[in-house]
């Protein structure tokens, strides 16, 4: 029983060490990107020793498809969210964009690790899972839209696929030169994605 209990102590403490590390390199990232995050700054932002680490992630690739997976799950989460609360399949779609440019707008190092930076093939995978899920969950969204007449029925997965196209194209770049506002630029994308919805109808 004691030896079982020693056990559950350490796996906590591993447990908790390994969340300290992925909040700091999450951390680092929204400062610096993914080229700011070495092995040893991650080490030091965490406040643990750089072999500790290793322990944890044995190489950096592995670290940053770790963060990169947890922080893309906490990206839907949020977007999801967002569409709860709205009123029509409308206002959804709305919701769910403007949600997904303020947070683009809002911490401009991290969208650009999360989406558009530059990665090894660790985080390629962790972001193609990631793009196909946000798919998933935007066609539902069309579905339930063309159910309640809010716009023709089509192909709705084919359809996600090119709006978070034009989502990720729009981000790509960061918050316009001009002082964009999240607001401005969502009402503009929103109305440029439901012409190609209701063009279907043509």
């Amino acid at each position: 029983m004691i030896h079982c209990s020693a056990m559950g102590v350490r796996e906590e403490r591993r447990a908790a060490a390994r969340e300290g590390i992925l909040a700091a390199a999450h951390r680092q990232l929204a400062e610096g990107g993914l080229a700011s995050a070495s092995m040893t700054t991650v080490a030091a932002r965490a406040g643990v020793a750089t072999g500790s680490l290793y322990r944890h992630f044995p190489s950096r690739d592995e670290l940053l498809a770790a963060v990169v997976g947890d922080a893309l799950r906490g990206e839907q989460a949020l977007l999801e969210r967002a569409v709860e609360g709205a009123r029509s399949p409308s206002a959804g779609l709305e919701a769910w964009v403007r949600t997904a440019l303020e947070r683009a707008f809002q911490a401009p190092h991290l969208h650009r690790a999360l989406f558009h930076e530059p990665a090894g093939p660790p985080v390629e995978v962790v972001r193609e899972e990631a793009a196909q899920m946000r798919a998933v969950a935007l066609a539902g969204l069309l579905a339930d839209g063309a159910t309640e007449g809010a716009w023709p029925a089509g192909p709705m997965a084919l359809q996600a696929t090119a709006m978070l196209g034009a989502l990720n194209a729009t981000t790509a770049g960061g918050p316009g030169s001009d002082g964009d506002s999240a607001g401005r630029v969502a009402a503009e994308l929103v109305t440029f994605l439901r012409t190609g919805l209701d063009d279907r109808a043509g």
